[in-house]
């Protein structure tokens, strides 16, 4: 199957448009993921190797797979930011990466919090109604107070 797909490059001021098989589109995206955005109907190995290269590539996704989704914010754990269904295993892959990623939950559930705070003491300020479990954490944490 030789079927080709066509990338929108932007070059400039001007829009040039190059009909690339997916081979060639695979090659492109292991070295920028985030191109995956002008890619017509990408394929699930495409998206795949978008976001491995770059996880933030997930923001440029129509309706990610659920595999998608979890390559993504394992490969660069922001990636949180651009996912609607944030599950509890998403959010603690995400802060395997940074306590403070903390920051772009939208709603941590009560593990994900601890372990943001454990992360990183400064994690504590992006919690809006701290438990007291969480402030003994944090202020415990802080070898400075």
């Amino acid at each position: 199957m030789n079927k080709k797909l066509q990338l929108l490059i932007k070059l400039d001021s001007n829009y040039k448009i190059n009909l690339l098989t997916p081979d060639e589109i695979i090659k492109k995206l292991y070295i920028i993921g985030d191109r995956i955005e002008y890619v017509i109907d990408p394929t699930e190995e495409m998206q795949l190797i978008a976001v491995i290269s770059n996880g933030l590539a997930l923001k440029c996704i129509n309706n990610p797979s659920d595999k998608v989704i979890h390559k993504a914010v394992k490969s660069y754990g922001m990636a949180i930011k651009f996912v609607d269904n944030q599950t509890e295993e998403l959010q603690l892959l995400a802060l395997e990466d940074s306590g403070n990623l903390l920051e772009y939950i939208r709603q941590p559930t009560k593990l994900a919090r601890l372990k943001a705070i454990n992360a990183n003491m400064n994690a504590f300020r992006y919690i809006d109604d701290p438990t007291e479990e969480e402030q003994l954490m944090a202020v415990t944490d802080a070898p400075y107070l």
